[in-house]
């Protein structure tokens, strides 16, 4: 029921990495015996869950989460993460201090965080009724963040309310989290290290789509093969010429055509400069995108 563009990690390297990290290290800890003493005991606490139940629900979480990181995109996703851990963790030490409640091992603040700001971020799909309550494409997700709380329940709770509260700072107008990027030059040097390893092959067009977008390409070339209304209506006047950055300047892009492309899972720069070079044609930017 929710609808999170198409499968695997394409367009989400961020949402990769968090995901393989999280579940290696979980399991690292489960072997190793790992205790929570020293800087190094501590530091993988914060990224590894402690039971088998965790590591299932908050993998498919993340896998859920990674649209936020499509619409986003990697370097404005990562910022968001490392805000939203450093925050989450600064309240759950607090809470720590003033309470004494002690927190489950794992990045449950970075994942409630990240499901607060993915609530109003990311649009409703499909709502339907059932016994006259209203229920959205979202619940799935929601019930997955449910279980997920319930595995190391009560003390999960510290870091889901840290969670949480890193989610509403973070959305604030008034506050400049918003607005951190990580460095430019460590953007860079992560996107050329780690994107061989992190990237994935992108969306798979079915075989009755393919052979659509090949029809269109030879009716660019075959003039018998386009319609009546592209063709030169005025044969004795010459048709004003163009450059291509001129032509391309010329297009009205408009934004559903962007969003349905978005939905596929490219990102919105890569979809408008395909949108601008393919004439505002979406199976031509399509095709153009799936390479």
């Amino acid at each position: 029921m929710l609808s999170s563009g198409p499968s695997g990690f394409y367009n989400a390297p961020v949402s990769k990495a968090v995901f393989i990290v999280s579940g290696v290290s979980s399991l690292a800890m489960s072997i190793l015996a790992v205790h929570r003493r020293g800087v190094f005991g501590t530091l993988w606490y914060l990224v590894a869950f402690s039971t088998s139940s965790e590591v299932l629900f908050s993998s498919l979480v993340m896998y859920s989460l990674r649209l936020l990181e499509r619409q986003f995109g990697s370097i404005k996703f990562a910022s968001m993460l490392l805000v939203t851990s450093i925050l989450s963790l600064a309240t759950s030490l607090g809470i720590h201090w003033l309470f004494g409640f002690r927190s489950a091992s794992g990045p449950y603040g970075m994942l409630f965080a990240t499901l607060l700001v993915y609530a109003y971020q990311v649009p409703v799909t499909v709502r339907i009724r059932i016994l006259g309550f209203g229920i959205s494409d979202k619940i799935v997700l929601y019930l997955l963040a449910s279980q997920l709380l319930w595995a190391q329940f009560p003390r999960s709770v510290t870091p889901m309310i840290a969670g949480l509260a890193a989610g509403i700072l973070y959305r604030s107008d008034d506050l400049p989290f918003k607005t951190f990027r990580i460095p430019t030059p460590i953007a860079r040097f992560c996107e050329r290290v780690f994107t061989p390893i992190l990237g994935s092959r992108g969306p798979v067009l079915s075989s009755s789509s393919q052979q659509q977008l090949r029809q269109q390409r030879n009716a660019q070339f075959d003039p018998s093969q386009q319609q009546p209304g592209h063709q030169q209506q005025h044969a004795g006047v010459a048709a004003p010429e163009y450059t291509s950055e001129q032509q391309e300047a010329h297009v009205v892009i408009s934004e559903e055509s962007v969003a349905s492309l978005v939905a596929m899972g490219f990102a919105r720069d890569q979809v408008v400069d395909a949108l601008r070079r393919s004439g505002g044609s979406v199976e031509r930017a399509a095709a153009v995108l799936c390479g």
